[in-house]
């Protein structure tokens, strides 16, 4: 969702995008409407900052109205304590915030006093409602050491999940961050012993295709021979491990097909994906306000603009 971001973080490849809107309330009412009427069972507010705008809501609506079987938002946590009592209102089941480690470690990677802001509105939402909460962690060179202290914080704050995924390279974020893959690893080794352990809630680590290196990689450690595969509702693909009431997940979203399950609409009303948007300057495939859904993502073009980057494939 365009309109900008109070944050500049240096690992985000979306805040300095154009901020003035594209579609208009209605028209982000009528397109969720519809997409969810074709299908799409989960809908999920990313940034910049959805809680910027006002057509958050009718966004928040719309997939209510339509029977989605999720309704998720994405924010940087600063002016959640403000919205808490409107969210838990509203037809959100799934809030994400986004953390990227320890006081010193978050407020380096998006800003003095955001860490502080961070946790107050956290704990605000969490005093006054049940919904599920996560926290959405990218994983990069200045908290690779940090994720167990990443996930304990998430266990004290009363999170149901502690998400993870490796940084991505793109045009407009500070690419030193990156990872090399041994050292990925080694973090995440770290991070599934203390999930053993239980120092940690429940915990989720994704990967797109182009990081998709990290399951593999993580595979061949041996750390998920005992995991079992496992599919949701919406056709993903998890490995699963399990101890007592906590799991962590495993993503293998990473599959060609998988851009088709993943409908991301551009601030152009265009189809899209994640690594094209990174690439392309957030440019969508057609106008999903007038080309219908079905035959857009079966066309050529879309499947091409779906996949392209000049690091490779790049399924969403």
């Amino acid at each position: 969702m365009p309109g900008g971001c109070n944050l500049r973080c240096r690992h985000c490849y979306v805040a300095s995008r154009p901020t003035h809107p594209v579609l208009s309330e209605s028209e982000y009412y009528r397109l969720t409407l519809h997409l969810v009427k074709e299908g799409l069972i989960d809908v999920v507010v990313p940034g910049m900052e959805p809680l910027l705008r006002h057509e958050l809501w009718a966004v928040l609506d719309a997939a209510r109205d339509g029977g989605a079987r999720s309704v998720g938002l994405t924010t940087n946590a600063t002016f959640l304590s403000k919205q808490a009592s409107r969210l838990h209102d509203s037809a959100l089941t799934v809030l994400n915030v986004s953390l990227d480690g320890p006081p010193e470690v978050h407020d380096r990677i998006r800003g003095r006093g955001v860490f502080e802001k961070l946790q107050e509105g956290v704990r605000v939402f969490r005093q006054i409602s049940s919904k599920r909460l996560l926290t959405n962690t990218t994983v990069h060179n200045e908290n690779i050491d940090c994720l167990t202290d990443i996930a304990a914080w998430g266990l004290d704050w009363g999170v149901d999940y502690a998400a993870f995924h490796p940084f991505e390279l793109a045009d407009q974020a500070e690419n030193s961050l990156a990872l090399h893959p041994s050292k990925a690893i080694g973090g995440y080794l770290c991070l599934i012993e203390a999930f053993r352990s239980g120092q940690t809630s429940s915990i989720v680590l994704e990967a797109e295709a182009s990081t998709f290196w990290a399951v593999v990689q993580l595979a061949r450690t041996g750390a998920l021979d005992q995991s079992h595969l496992v599919i949701d509702e919406a056709g993903f693909l998890f490995l699963q491990l399990t101890f007592g009431d906590r799991e962590l997940l495993v993503g293998l979203n990473f599959y060609p097909h998988h851009f088709i399950r993943t409908i991301r609409v551009a601030d152009d009303g265009g189809l899209s994906s994640c690594r094209s948007m990174a690439r392309t300057g957030w440019h969508g495939v057609g106008d999903l306000r007038t080309d219908p859904l079905r035959e857009l993502i079966c066309t050529d073009t879309a499947t091409k603009g779906l996949r392209a980057s000049k690091n490779g494939p790049c399924f969403a």
